[in-house]
């Protein structure tokens, strides 16, 4: 699957909006086939989606941003997880929980970060942060950032039996 972070982002103007959900579309029917599934491919597609309407609304919203996790049932056999930033998604299997995600922190992602002209600051008692201010290498929205930032699921998959209870979610944003 190619990065979709580097796509071009939908505009104001309508011509361009077509353009863009005309490369989005192709860009899925080109890479349907690789394994990603039609489900996969529809999360990715809808993520960059949901993030170009937050940028487009950044003056209504704020300059802020936000990150997200979801898990999507498919066939009853397994757990699409999809997350980005630091919010987290937790199962609990035989009454132990078991993490189902990993936190994007600017050290993970640094080498994309600096290809794509942008640092990591690492200042003496400060968490590391993507250009001296964000500690997360993906999220939605962020414009002021965007050019540095992602907003890409990392997508895995787990497998649903009866000894997995129930699956919980957190974020420190609330």
């Amino acid at each position: 699957m190619p990065p979709l972070c580097n796509l071009p982002l939908k505009s104001h103007d309508e011509a361009e909006e077509e353009s863009w959900l005309d490369t989005m579309t192709k860009v899925m029917e080109e890479h349907n086939d690789e394994g990603g599934g039609a489900a996969e491919l529809t999360l990715l597609f809808y993520s960059e989606l949901l993030d170009a309407v937050i940028l487009q609304q950044s003056l209504k919203l704020g300059k802020g941003g936000s990150t997200a996790a979801t898990v999507i049932p498919i066939d009853s056999q397994k757990l699409m997880v999809a997350k980005f930033g630091d919010s987290r998604a937790v199962m609990s299997r035989n009454g132990v929980a078991h993490q189902l995600s990993v936190d994007h922190e600017p050290s993970n992602e640094r080498k994309y970060i600096e290809k794509i002209g942008g640092f990591v600051s690492n200042i003496p008692g400060d968490v590391l942060r993507v250009d001296g201010q964000l500690a997360v290498a993906r999220a939605f929205g962020d414009k002021r950032l965007k050019i540095h930032l992602c907003s890409e699921p990392d997508i895995t998959h787990q497998a649903v039996g009866d000894q997995n209870e129930f699956v919980v979610f957190t974020s420190d944003g609330i």
